[in-house]
C-alpha cells in the first residue's frame, strides 16, 4: 500500500470522526432551541460550530484532494 493511499485512509478517518462531532453539535442546537437545555444562549455557537465541522468533514470524507496535492507532489520529469 503507498503512502498516499495511506494518507488518503487517515485524512478519511478524520472526516468520519469530524462528521460524528457535527452531528453531535447539531444535536445540541436542536435541543437548546427546543428548551431540553439549561443553557440556550449557546444556540447559535452550537449550530455554526456544527455546520462548520460537517463542512469540514464532507471535505475530508471526499479525500481532500488539495491537502493530499499538498502532501505528495506531482513528480517532476
Amino acid at each position: 500500500m503507498s503512502p498516499t493511499k495511506v494518507f488518503g485512509i487517515i485524512v478519511r478517518t478524520v472526516g468520519l470522526s469530524l462528521l460524528v462531532y457535527a452531528i453531535w453539535y447539531i444535536v445540541y442546537g436542536v435541543a437548546a432551541v427546543l428548551g431540553m437545555q439549561t443553557s440556550p444562549d449557546y444556540k447559535i455557537g452550537y449550530f455554526l460550530s456544527g455546520f462548520l465541522f460537517l463542512i469540514i468533514s464532507i471535505y475530508f470524507l471526499r479525500g481532500a484532494p488539495v491537502l493530499l496535492k499538498f502532501c505528495y507532489p506531482a513528480e517532476k520529469e
